[in-house]
């Protein structure tokens, strides 16, 4: 890019170019024969169209030079100004909700837990903890209560609730719906473990299950089995 001192050069030399244009024609007219005068004035005017030229054609390209320099300052600024920032997006990676951490448990239970043969809810109901113990040492476990005084059979980092039923029969189902409603007062988030033992029908047990999830639980359905018990359990 030419520097500011050979531009004011040119704009000098432009405008004594057309002030010795401006002599000649004015000496030529006094002191010289017309053909001499005509030459030198289609002369000098052929050099002044050329300085002409030169002259806009580099004002043009000196201008678009520098509209695309302040753009790309202006686009630079705005990529600077618009970018998130490193803290902000460490802030967005931080660990996960709360509500991220109970999905990842109910997965896990959904996926990998598989009860035993079992006597009774309560019974079921300590296999699952000792399941999560084992997967996630990390949280805390606990039973716990409503505000109303209902059993809550765990609740998660005192936050979730994972209520687990024995279906042995139609009642559970029904007196589960309460336990929900209660649960979802206190606690906000409830999901519903039912433990099918082949007492209850399938299409009736889905029945419900719909239900649940209408009132908005959480509902997964395992497949388990009633222990035999031996004779030293029946005395």
């Amino acid at each position: 890019m030419p520097s500011e001192g050979t531009s004011k050069l040119i704009r000098l030399f432009f405008f004594l170019m057309i002030g010795g244009a401006i002599i000649i024609i004015i000496f030529g007219q006094t002191n010289l024969d017309l053909q001499n005068t005509t030459g030198a004035m289609v002369a000098l005017i052929i050099i002044i169209v050329f300085f002409v030229i030169l002259y806009f054609a580099r004002s043009h390209l000196l201008g678009s030079s520098s509209d695309a320099s302040h753009t790309d300052r202006y686009m630079e600024k705005d990529r600077y100004e618009y970018s998130p920032s490193v803290e902000s997006l460490e802030k967005d990676s931080s660990a996960p909700q709360a509500e991220n951490d109970f999905d990842t448990i109910l997965r896990s239970i959904e996926e990998g837990f598989n009860p035993g043969p079992v006597k009774d809810e309560e019974d079921s109901e300590n296999q699952l903890i000792r399941f999560l113990n084992t997967r996630f040492s990390n949280t805390s476990l606990t039973r716990g209560h409503t505000s109303g005084g209902e059993k809550v059979d765990i609740v998660i980092d005192g936050t979730y609730c994972i209520e687990l039923a024995f279906v042995s029969n139609e009642g559970r189902l029904i007196s589960l719906m309460d336990q929900i409603l209660k649960i979802k007062q206190d606690f906000g988030e409830v999901a519903v473990i039912l433990l099918d033992v082949n007492i209850v029908p399938a299409y009736t047990i889905e029945k419900y299950v719909e239900s649940y999830k209408k009132a908005g639980a959480k509902v997964f359905v395992k497949k388990g089995s009633i222990a035999e018990k031996n004779d030293s359990q029946e005395k």
